[in-house]
């Protein structure tokens, strides 16, 4: 491929005499609330409040709740209790 040459030059050149940006009548002027608040953020803290409220409904959930012992003495692995146990570490 081969370069503009000379028409490559004419833009740059237009471009120092000639400001692309230029708006006359406005002027920028340095804003007191310059910070802009970071969307990203906002929807990062609802989320970290949602999983704290999800985590504190399992804690009370939990806590009603009892091991239940096979007919050994073993622990059931499939009772509420360890569900819930388990969803809480999945948190």
């Amino acid at each position: 491929m081969h370069r503009w040459g000379a028409s490559e030059n004419t833009f740059k050149h237009l471009a120092d005499r000639h400001p692309m940006h230029y708006q006359p009548g406005f002027a920028f002027v340095e804003s007191e609330k310059q910070e802009i608040a970071n969307p990203e953020h906002k929807e990062r803290e609802a989320l970290v409040a949602r999983m704290k409220r999800q985590l504190n409904k399992l804690y009370k959930k939990f806590s009603k709740s009892k091991q239940v012992f096979n007919k050994d003495g073993s622990l059931r692995e499939n009772s509420a209790h360890q569900r819930l146990k388990h969803d809480i570490d999945q948190e």
